[in-house]
């Protein structure tokens, strides 16, 4: 390494011509952030293939869970391969200092390109877009949620190709830096989902939501919510609608629905057709549940409900008890018919048999007339 060394505000003073790691030699700073700085370097053990150096903030290099977890992070960025996904080569330190080498993309941000354009047309949001879709689905595929999906994490290359930035990296970076300093960090809050907000556990849903609110503010020129509360608008609020007459429109005011499983199951399913809104309802609640960090893990089972046991389910025992109990139902009930009609006769023969005595016995009463004694005149 060259007499340059590494600044704790991560800057490297008279950087170029800097050595980092003994292999990869500074040319000149491409921009810095809150969340670190990235340096254009060459890597002098490929002829000089030119590759982003992106320096962590130096509050992780005093923290060793903080240092942990963002190398985690961006260990399972090192797994993921896809064309449209900015590819992260290496994770290494010098001088105390950790940082990243990826892959250099040499044009702009979405979000420079959206601040030139104001908006895009339904066209250039799709041909735009489509490919940063496809490279989140197969992330999530691979049990990866990116957690900060904006317009500042897609590069889009002088040729318009556009590739995704940062998986899980700056918003674990943000996270820990607000755990170590007890200050909230910087985030994204104009593209988090509710859920997000709420510190539910990262889930593909989060990123289409983020992802919907990128789409909506290629096609309107503005962020679903980017005035005012916009915690309590994320939470209750509803964004103003689309412009009549885009296609995807639909699509997209679905990804933002504040509830996960209400909204498309993908992020291509917004950009192309063959899904609607009436489609939703339980599109993210039978998938696994996938974790940052790239741990995925079955959905906790719903306790059984109670279910009477149908006659086919029976056993031959007790199907047989059960029809023996029916028979001597039916029979009860038989006799008791039979005992109270005999009942009613007896007692209807006995009250005739009353009724024919009286009558007899009064019969027997009447007096005949009254005979004279003879020899009496």
């Amino acid at each position: 390494m060259t007499d340059n060394t590494i600044n704790n505000d991560m800057t490297m003073g008279g950087a170029t011509g800097t050595l980092l790691a003994g292999r990869y030699r500074v040319v000149r700073q491409l921009g810095q952030g809150g969340m670190g700085s990235v340096w254009l370097a060459e890597d002098t053990k490929l002829d000089g293939f030119k590759v982003a150096i992106k320096m962590l903030p130096s509050v992780l290099v005093n923290n060793k869970r903080a240092y942990a977890q963002v190398k985690a992070e961006a260990l399972v960025s090192l797994k993921l391969s896809h064309p449209n996904i900015v590819t992260v080569r290496a994770f290494e330190e010098e001088g105390g200092s950790p940082f990243l080498v990826m892959d250099y993309i040499d044009g702009q941000t979405l979000d420079d390109y959206l601040a030139e354009k104001g908006k895009l047309t339904e066209e250039e949001t799709v041909k735009l877009l489509k490919p940063v879709a496809a490279a989140l689905d197969y992330a999530h595929a691979q049990g990866v949620v990116h957690r900060d999906v904006k317009p500042g994490n897609v590069m889009i290359r002088k040729d318009g190709t556009p590739f995704v930035l940062d998986f899980g990296i700056a918003r674990e970076i943000q996270e820990t830096m607000t755990r170590v300093t007890g200050k909230l960090s910087s985030g994204t809050l104009l593209y988090m989902s509710p859920e997000q907000l709420n510190g539910d556990i990262p889930k593909p849903a989060q990123d289409v939501y983020s992802f919907a609110a990128m789409a909506y503010e290629c096609l309107k020129g503005e962020p679903p919510f980017s005035r005012g509360q916009v915690e309590w608008q994320i939470l209750n609020g509803a964004p103003e609608p689309l412009p009549a007459g885009i296609a995807m429109g639909p699509r997209v005011m679905a990804g933002l629905a504040k509830k996960p499983e209400d909204r498309p199951p993908s992020c291509l399913a917004i950009m192309r057709g063959g899904w609607k809104p009436s489609d939703a309802g339980g599109a993210h609640a039978a998938k696994p549940k996938v974790e940052a960090g790239g741990t995925t893990s079955a959905p906790r089972a719903e306790a059984p409900k109670k279910v009477a046991p149908s006659p086919e389910a029976e056993s031959p025992l007790m199907a047989q008890i059960r029809e023996r109990w029916k028979l001597l139902a039916l029979v009860g009930v038989s006799l008791l018919t039979v005992i109270a009609l005999v009942s009613s006769r007896l007692t209807a023969s006995s009250s005739s048999g009353r009724f024919a005595s009286a009558g007899a016995v009064e019969a027997g009463d009447e007096s005949k007339p009254e005979e004279k004694p003879t020899g009496i005149d």
